[in-house]
């Protein structure tokens, strides 16, 4: 039986070897959407390598208590702070211009959508398919977790479908009782897609697009870009702000962008 030191590295290996997962590495930061800082981008690359980040290497324990590895796993997982809440944000609002961008009409997080007022859908599509609205949720789910590490060892996206497992358990009862359509939107942290996100990023493609018109492939490769850089760009900063809230005296240096404006990011020493 593997330990989970053991069983991480091939969990992390399979998330990141998705098709979808190393868009990022390809975006050209021609707009903000598909921009890092230099402290960004080095961070989301020693997280898909599974390398040490050298400044959790200065942090014993996490505000919350826990200890901190360096590898950033506790970082990204704790429940402390508001990463895990912007992250989401980012994803969702990316999302949301794509759908805009297709022609869809949509509203973001409507309350009383059900009468579970703690059951609240990210996205609803109006204008989805015959007349009937579709529900959207959006969900980042770590592959290391405990509870889906071992099965996330042995088979690619194992971590991503059981996410869509619990958000069908969830949603899709109430969503088909009142008559609308219900699909999760799941990330892993390391960039794979669930085969329902992949299915519905597809479907969204057929549409004219504003920007691309029936350039199918343009728009795919953009669209993907830019959810991919907005995934580990809020990983990196969910690392980011979990240091400066531990040690806020952490030094801020300005590094030359590639415009020549300096851009504000933690110094590298």
């Amino acid at each position: 039986m593997l330990n989970n030191c053991q069983t991480r590295s091939p969990t992390r290996i399979r998330s990141a070897s998705g098709s979808e997962s190393a868009a990022w590495l390809d975006a050209l930061p021609s707009s903000n959407a598909l921009s890092f800082s230099p402290a960004e981008f080095r961070i989301a690359a020693l997280l898909r390598l599974g390398a040490e980040i050298p400044f959790l290497r200065d942090i014993d324990h996490c505000d919350c208590g826990a200890t901190i590895d360096n590898e950033g796993y506790h970082s990204l997982t704790c429940a402390r702070g508001s990463g895990a809440v912007r992250r989401h944000n980012a994803i969702q609002h990316t999302w949301l211009n794509l759908l805009h961008s297709v022609n869809y009409v949509c509203d973001l997080e409507r309350e009383h959508q059900f009468d579970d007022d703690n059951k609240r859908p990210d996205i609803g599509v109006f204008n989805f398919k015959d007349g009937r609205k579709l529900l959207l949720d959006v969900s980042v789910i770590h592959p290391q977790s405990g509870s889906v590490l071992a099965r996330g060892a042995r088979s690619d996206g194992a971590a991503a479908a059981k996410r869509d497992e619990d958000k069908l358990a969830k949603y899709l009862d109430d969503a088909t009782r009142l008559g609308y359509l219900f699909e999760p939107l799941v990330f892993e942290v390391f960039g794979r897609w669930s085969p329902i996100a992949k299915r519905l990023f597809s479907q969204f493609s057929l549409r004219p697009s504003l920007d691309f018109l029936d350039d199918k492939n343009a728009f795919m490769d953009f669209w993907r870009k830019c959810l991919s850089v907005s995934l580990q760009r809020e990983n990196s900063r969910i690392i980011l702000r979990k240091v400066k809230s531990v040690l806020p005296s952490i030094s801020v240096s300005p590094v030359p962008s590639s415009a020549g404006a300096p851009v504000r990011c933690f110094s590298w020493e």
